[in-house]
């Protein structure tokens, strides 16, 4: 079964998607296995679809931390504008 989720996604400003998501690393050596990844995609609201990936955080192994972090991109994005 496969255990890839997505914890959280925003849509800032209709002008870009940020989506974090708990996965499994594809290094065999990583402990824990599991982590928490967010990117951070181009967004056409028209067409209601990503376009161009912009931006990849490093992976957070704590909830609570990539949650921060998702809401902190978030607000970067939104101030940029």
């Amino acid at each position: 079964m496969d255990k890839e989720h997505s914890l959280i996604q925003s849509y800032v400003i209709r002008k870009w998607f940020v989506s974090t998501a708990h996965r499994q690393s594809s290094a065999a050596i990583n402990d824990p296995p599991w982590y928490y990844e967010t990117i951070v995609w181009e967004w056409d609201n028209e067409k209601k679809e990503r376009g161009k990936m912009i931006a990849m955080s490093d992976g957070k192994y704590a909830k609570k931390s990539a949650l921060k972090q998702h809401f902190g991109i978030c607000m970067n994005l939104a101030k940029a504008f």
